[in-house]
């Protein structure tokens, strides 16, 4: 299977598996349904790689041969995949290829899951994130992650976004109060929720939710941002809003978002992986 490429003029180009040694060639995105529907008739594999040749010079993270079991049933397959530092990324494919599931090998979410194994490795700057001496907590704070269903804390708006600093041992209010919100104005939710910070978060919208979210993750500096379709419970607007956001943080984090919605993996990402 293909890796997408778009580039910043919006050139979209087919790049093949380093291994297959066929020329690139441009594709228009009606082609990325077709691609889909064989990737659902089964006509496909479920392990890709960027691999060399593919302008990718400096990835942060790199899947090799990772595959994973529940129980006696296999929901990942001989992943190799290559992910670029301080960029975006989006995963789409079949309903149950797997992309949840991988974006979750990530950060290790799956340990939370009985009965899950996993071959292969994953690569994290260096550090292997299979290392099961691997400090976790450590590990998800530098890979953040934002549901599908919003997730908001049933605690004020401000110590939704102080909760990971003050877990991380800082207590200073001065620090907290910077953090929390250059984090809201990050997300965009800073001229909407800055009067109501010690009101419950479960009083905002379903679009400020994610917003929240977002902001909570980027609050302890993480590297990566794992989106797991932030958007489909939301409305246009709110749409709209996440993107323009995941746009303002490319180049300062790594973003890798899981989307069924080709429209939107176009729209926002750098590089699309099919699974």
């Amino acid at each position: 299977m293909p890796v997408i490429r778009e580039d910043t003029a919006g050139e979209r180009s087919q790049i093949n598996k380093a291994t297959g040694g066929e020329s690139a060639g441009r594709i228009a995105l009606p082609s990325l349904a077709g691609a889909l529907a064989n990737a659902a008739s089964g006509n496909h594999r479920p392990a890709i790689s960027s691999g060399t040749g593919c302008g990718m010079d400096d990835p942060i993270v790199r899947s090799h041969a990772l595959s994973l079991y529940y129980g006696q049933s296999q929901a990942l397959t001989d992943v190799t995949m290559d992910f670029p530092r301080h960029q975006v990324t989006a995963l789409i494919g079949p309903s149950g290829c797997g992309k949840s599931t991988f974006l979750r090998c990530l950060n290790r979410m799956n340990d939370l899951i009985d009965g899950v194994r996993t071959t292969g490795s994953i690569q994290f700057d260096g550090r292997n994130v299979t290392d099961p001496t691997l400090d976790v907590i450590e590990l998800r704070r530098m890979v953040g992650m934002v549901f599908q269903k919003p997730t908001p804390f049933p605690k004020s708006i401000y110590e939704n976004i102080a909760y990971g600093l003050r877990i991380a041992g800082i207590r200073k209010k001065a620090v907290l109060d910077e953090v929390v919100e250059n984090s809201l104005r990050r997300a965009a939710l800073w001229e909407e929720a800055k009067d109501r910070l010690r009101e419950s978060a479960l009083g905002l919208s379903g679009g400020q939710h994610q917003r929240l979210c977002i902001a909570r993750a980027i609050a302890v500096q993480p590297e990566i941002i794992l989106m797991d379709e932030p958007c489909s419970a939301l409305d246009p607007r709110s749409t709209t809003r996440i993107e323009d956001l995941i746009g303002e943080l490319r180049g300062e984090y790594t973003i890798i978002i899981v989307t069924h919605n080709m429209q939107q993996a176009a729209r926002v990402s750098d590089w699309t992986a099919f699974l």
